[in-house]
């Protein structure tokens, strides 16, 4: 993660703020730096231990996340869709690192497994729709927006 997820996922943020994309910029920058404190706290902890502080940054960052969802809803609701299913996931990664509640973990996997799918989708319609000049796979977007 803090080879890959990190770097990458700062450098997106800051194109977001070239580009003056603000739901851009600080999603990919809180998740950037949510990145790296995941990784420094896993590699400071037990194998398969927990972390409470961990659980109440990652909730936050699933306020922020969803936050971004609310912010972003009107315009692009297919991005919406995503950040509302990551800031779920987010919220449930928290409870579970800060109470290790069996069912919550569950969940958590499960629904990381929804972020998946709904990710990828969002990013083949897009990629598709750049391609060809026009909608391919439904991104939920009002005409004459993306």
């Amino acid at each position: 993660m803090l080879t890959i997820a990190v770097p990458l996922q700062l450098l997106a943020g800051v194109f977001g703020f070239l580009n003056r994309d603000p739901v851009l910029a600080i999603g990919m920058s809180t998740l950037s730096a949510t990145w790296l404190t995941t990784s420094v706290l896993t590699l400071r902890s037990a194998p398969g231990g927990h972390s409470p502080v961990l659980g109440v940054a990652v909730l936050f960052l699933a306020a922020a996340v969803l936050l971004c969802a609310v912010v972003t809803a009107a315009g692009k609701p297919l991005v919406a869709i995503v950040l509302t299913f990551a800031g779920c996931r987010f919220a449930l990664t928290g409870v579970v690192e800060y109470r290790q509640l069996p069912i919550a973990r569950l969940c958590d996997g499960w629904l990381g497994l929804g972020v998946c799918v709904v990710a990828l989708y969002a990013a083949a319609a897009f990629a598709l729709q750049d391609v060809h000049q026009r909608t391919i796979l439904p991104t939920l977007s009002r005409a004459g927006r993306s």
